[in-house]
Formats: structure tokens, sequence, C-alpha cells
């Protein structure tokens, strides 16, 4: 050994290997919803709203549009509690009351600590999905419907779940491989 070399564990190396390949990736990588376990839930008093998303936070990079009603997927593991406030992003604000789901509003409000932010994807032809993790299981979800423009090899974020390649696509399903958070 010499005075640079260094020892370090697999868990430091990929780490590292993962932040510069996210260096690499990050800016050409549109952005996507997905929710893995999807529960459908319907948020009464929605308004039906047509919304522009872009594809990539810091590059114009054309939009998504969704038609927006009152049924929605959200992840299994955003547990929702009664009394509390959330917000669907980029979207609006609801209550949980009583087990019903309330739209309250749809301002953005920076000062709402107590808001928990949730990702979503509406009921306007969501796209079944299957990841393939690095451990050999499988997350099974759904997407937006964008996802219907990526095509094989394409790397893409799904946000809140990390950079993802796709690997096949068939009528049934999508198929990508984890790369990262």
């Amino acid at each position: 050994m010499t005075r640079n070399d260094k020892s370090v564990t697999m868990e430091e190396f990929f780490k590292t290997v993962n932040a510069f390949n996210k260096q690499l990736i990050d800016s050409g990588a549109n952005r996507y919803y997905f929710v893995k376990n999807p529960r459908k839930v319907d948020i009464e008093k929605a308004p039906a709203l047509d919304v522009e998303l872009d594809l990539h936070p810091d590059h114009k990079k054309g939009g998504r549009v969704f038609h927006t009603k009152t049924t929605f997927y959200l992840d299994c593991d955003d547990v929702l509690h009664d009394g509390s406030s959330y917000r669907l992003l980029e979207l609006f604000n609801f209550k949980v009351q009583k087990e019903k789901l309330m739209f309250t509003s749809r301002e953005y409000k920076k000062e709402a600590k107590d808001t928990t932010n949730i990702h979503w994807v509406c009921d306007d032809n969501p796209v079944n999905i299957e990841v393939l993790m690095p451990d050999g299981k499988r997350v099974k979800g759904l997407g937006e419907k964008w996802l219907n423009d990526v095509s094989v090899d394409q790397v893409v974020q799904f946000e809140r779940f990390g950079f993802v390649r796709c690997d096949g696509i068939t009528p049934q399903k999508m198929t990508f491989w984890f790369l990262h958070k």
C-alpha cells in the first residue's frame, strides 16, 4: 500500500459511484410521478383541473398535462391521519376528516409547516410499472400516463423514488431497473 491507497467499504464505494453517476445523468433525466403499492382514493369536492408540470425542474423541457378530477392513486406508505392536512404536489391541499379526504384549497402556502407533500398519480390512464431492484426484489406500482413517451434504455427519475432505466415495454406494463436514489 502507498500513502494514497485507502480501504473503503462496498457501501462507501457505491455511495461515491452513485454520486458521480447522478452528476452525469441528473440534467438529462426527465422527472415522472410513480407511486409504489398504490391505493385508490377519492378527494371530495376536488375541482376538475388541467395542470401542466415540467419534465425537469431546471430546464423547460416541455410539459406534462394532467386532467384531474377527484380520484387519485397514493403510495400506501403515505399514512394519512385524521385531522391532518396534506398537499398533492403541484396540485392542491386536502384534509382528512372522519376518514374522508376533503379538498381545502389550491394555493401553496410555504408557511404551512404541518402540511405533508405527497406524490400522486391521477386516474387519467395510469401505467402499470415494475421496478427491478438491486437485491432482486420487484417493486410494483403505477406511473403517470406520460411515461408512455419513454423509450427502452432511457434513464428517468421517479420523483421521491430514484433514477431508473427503462428495460422493457409491453401492453401490460413497463419494466425499469433501479439505478440509485
